[in-house]
C-alpha cells in the first residue's frame, strides 16, 4: 500500500465549476475561504489488486471490469482537519456553506489526482485503462464500501465506515479503476445512468 499526501494549495480549485452551482457574485468568498484551506493537507492511499471476484458490481461496472486484468483501488481524504475549518464559519450561514462546496470539490479534484497519477503509472507500462468507480453509483450498492475497505491493511484508519458504510471524515472519496490491454474508458452520460433524482442530471 502506497499512502501519500498532497498539499491543499496543489489541488486546483475550478471556480466556473463552484459558480455554476451557487451563481456568481460569491468570487471574493470563495477566494477567501480557499486560502483558509491551503495550509492543510489531504491524503489518499492505494493499492493494486489482482482479483476482484469479492465484489458484486452489478451489471454495468461487471461488464465493464470483466475486460480488465488488474485493478486499483484508493481511498482519497481531506482528513479532520476541514472539519475544523468549517467550523470557522459556522456562525455565517453562507460562508459555512460556501465552505462546504469548496470542501467537496477539493475532494473531487484530489479524486481526479489520485486516478491520474494511478493511470499514468499503468499507461506508461502499456495497459489501457476504465472509468474510476465508486460504491454507491452505477448500480454498485454502497454496502460494497466494507468489501473495498477490506483491501486495505487492518491498521489503515485515515477513513473509516459508519453503521450505514458512509466515509468518516465525510469529505472522502472511495473507487476503483480497472486496466489492460481491453480496457475501455466510457464517457460518462446521464442517459446510461440510473440515478434520476441525480441533482446534476441533464436529461
Amino acid at each position: 500500500m502506497q499512502s501519500v499526501e498532497i498539499k491543499i494549495s496543489k489541488i486546483p480549485l475550478l471556480y466556473e465549476h463552484l459558480s455554476n452551482k451557487t451563481g456568481r457574485g460569491f468570487e471574493s468568498e470563495f477566494k477567501c475561504i480557499s486560502d483558509f484551506y491551503n495550509g492543510f493537507t489531504a491524503r489518499y492511499s492505494h493499492i493494486q489488486i489482482e482479483n476482484v471476484d469479492l465484489f458484486n458490481f452489478g451489471k454495468k461496472i461487471d461488464t465493464v471490469f470483466r475486460q480488465c486484468d488488474q485493478f486499483e483501488v484508493f481511498i482519497a481524504t481531506l482528513g479532520e482537519a476541514h472539519i475544523a475549518a468549517q467550523q470557522k464559519f459556522i456562525e455565517d450561514p453562507l460562508l459555512y456553506y460556501l465552505s462546504d462546496i469548496i470542501a467537496s470539490e477539493l475532494i473531487e479534484r484530489c479524486a481526479d489526482m489520485v486516478s491520474e497519477s494511478i493511470i499514468n503509472r499503468h499507461v506508461k507500462n502499456g495497459s489501457h485503462f476504465t472509468n474510476r468507480y465508486s460504491p454507491g453509483y452505477c448500480g454498485w450498492s454502497l454496502t460494497e464500501q466494507k468489501k473495498l475497505f477490506s483491501c486495505f491493511p487492518p491498521e489503515y484508519n485515515d477513513v473509516r465506515l459508519n453503521d450505514s458504510c458512509l466515509m468518516l471524515p465525510v469529505k472522502s472519496i472511495s473507487g476503483i479503476i480497472g486496466f489492460g490491454k481491453n480496457a475501455k474508458f466510457l464517457e460518462h452520460k446521464c442517459e446510461n445512468c440510473i440515478d434520476i433524482r441525480c441533482l446534476y442530471r441533464k436529461c
